[in-house]
């Protein structure tokens, strides 16, 4: 049975450490921590909490061969190639602190991986080369939330991985995300992503993807994930294709198989709705993607027109009392989106 054992001194009586029997340390709450030296013949260590200092050195920590926990956000840590001895490593969070490359990491049980809030640049350079399935054969998740990435150019390594939080970043583009044939969740809110041309057929587990916060303003970027066999949660929230005229009707009518649209859950009624809608207006509509994908490929990146809205304006009294028996389910909705407390801080 685990001993929680929690250190409530001062940082000056560190050396008291020869006591400690523990699996466990809490070191979170002195906030000016900078030496943890000490730490290093404590090898029966499984647990370490170091948040909230000003650690810049995790090199201490090589020796704990057992350790199966570390959280040490919020400190001065720039490298995370202290950590490679540490083999059986399942969780690591080292958010908010200075790191600007992930290298020199091959953890076999390393599940979930935080490193929001970095200065990370890029996933792949000559320096950083190691974010591989092969290298993490175990990572599930992968968290980089808020760094300086304006490409994910590397990730098509981690085959293995299911879910990815890439929000508040710089992406514009999302090289490789075709290859991870295992992800089943895809944050990318607060981007630049406009196109999404990046997707195909091969994401068959992909069932949640969050892109609030981008530039996107096409339907036919949206038909793009028509090719997703498993998508059923899709956020647009705050994307300039939400001010279109029957935007809600388009994409549904596009995509479907979707269960909920910007949060709110699609009924059956309007589901079927939407489809007679785009079905209705095809011609018109097939048309106006075929020539947003022409002008796609003719002019520059950030200079493309929006798709004319003029011939999707339809005034459909059906689709209107559709869409107003919708929002009644959704306002009578009781229970909670089966994703919103794990997507909480995400959405």
């Amino acid at each position: 049975m685990l001993t929680v054992f929690k250190l409530l001194v001062k940082p000056h009586y560190f050396s008291h450490l020869h006591c400690l029997t523990s699996e466990f340390l809490r070191f979170n709450r002195y906030r000016n921590l900078l030496d943890i030296e000490l730490l290093r013949s404590y090898i029966h260590l499984r647990f370490v909490i170091l948040s909230n200092n000003f650690i810049g050195d995790l090199s201490p920590l090589t020796e704990l061969s057992n350790l199966q926990y570390l959280k040490a956000d919020n400190n001065q840590i720039t490298s995370v190639e202290s950590l490679k001895s540490l083999q059986y490593l399942q969780y690591v969070d080292l958010s908010s602190n200075k790191l600007t490359t992930i290298n020199n990491l091959s953890l076999p049980y390393l599940r979930h991986f935080k490193v929001n809030d970095n200065l990370i640049t890029a996933l792949k350079s000559e320096t950083n080369t190691n974010l591989t399935s092969e290298q993490l054969p175990d990572l599930h998740t992968l968290e980089l939330r808020g760094n300086r990435l304006d490409t994910l150019n590397g990730i098509d390594d981690m085959i293995n991985l299911k879910t990815l939080y890439c929000a508040e970043n710089t992406l514009r583009r999302l090289e490789g995300i075709s290859s991870l044939k295992s992800l089943v969740r895809l944050h990318l809110r607060d981007n630049r992503i406009s196109k999404l041309n990046e997707f195909t057929e091969n994401l068959t587990s992909l069932e949640y993807i969050n892109l609030r916060g981008n530039q996107i303003s096409k339907f036919s970027e949206v038909k793009r994930l028509n090719c997703l066999p498993s998508l059923k949660f899709l956020s647009l929230i705050d994307n300039p294709i939400t001010e279109k005229e029957n935007y809600r009707q388009m994409v549904i009518g596009l995509l479907n198989k979707l269960h909920r649209l910007d949060k709110q859950r699609i009924s059956n009624t309007f589901r079927s709705t939407a489809v007679e809608f785009v079905t209705k207006h095809a011609e018109i509509l097939e048309q106006e993607l075929n020539e947003a994908d022409t002008i796609e490929e003719q002019t520059p990146e950030g200079m493309e027109e929006g798709l004319n809205e003029e011939n999707v304006k339809v005034d459909d009294e059906d689709a209107g009392i559709a869409s107003a028996k919708d929002q009644i389910e959704n306002d009578k909705e009781e229970e909670e989106e089966e994703d919103e407390d794990e997507e909480e801080e995400d959405s």
